[in-house]
């Protein structure tokens, strides 16, 4: 199961890691640090994403800085003896996860989700992704 793996932060700045250890990650001091935020690995799939005949690894985590969890999807591919980290699709708050999987070369998400107060109007989505130029893309 992937548990230790350092990615690529979405939502900063190149070079900027999110460091997983035992599938968890933590940053800062504690709730009074302003630089503190906490995460996990929800869900991992495996699959050939790719195409090169070898199985890929499909991750969903999520981090927060203390209300709500921000759900993110990413690829991770070994390519000449290093770990790839291919960005994919951010899921949102309040999600859901009913599949995730790699089918058909495909990365296959079906969940409902709802930002923090909007359960009452759940949005449900069912979409498939593949690698395209180096991008995880919808299909």
């Amino acid at each position: 199961m992937v548990k230790n793996i350092s990615i690529q932060d979405p939502q900063a700045d190149k070079g900027v890691m999110i460091k997983f250890k035992d599938g968890y990650f933590r940053q800062g001091r504690g709730a009074d640090d302003p630089e503190y935020q906490f995460g996990e690995i929800d869900r991992v799939v495996f699959g050939d994403l790719t195409g090169e005949g070898s199985n890929d690894a499909a991750i969903i985590y999520w981090i927060s800085a203390g209300t709500g969890k921000g759900y993110t999807a990413c690829v991770l591919s070994g390519k000449n003896g290093k770990i790839i980290d291919y960005d994919g699709p951010y899921l949102g708050n309040s999600v859901e996860v009913k599949k995730f999987a790699i089918e058909n070369k495909k990365l296959v998400i079906d969940a409902i989700y709802g930002e923090k107060g909007n359960w009452g109007n759940p949005t449900h989505i069912k979409k498939s992704f593949v690698l395209k130029n180096n991008k995880i893309v919808s299909q």
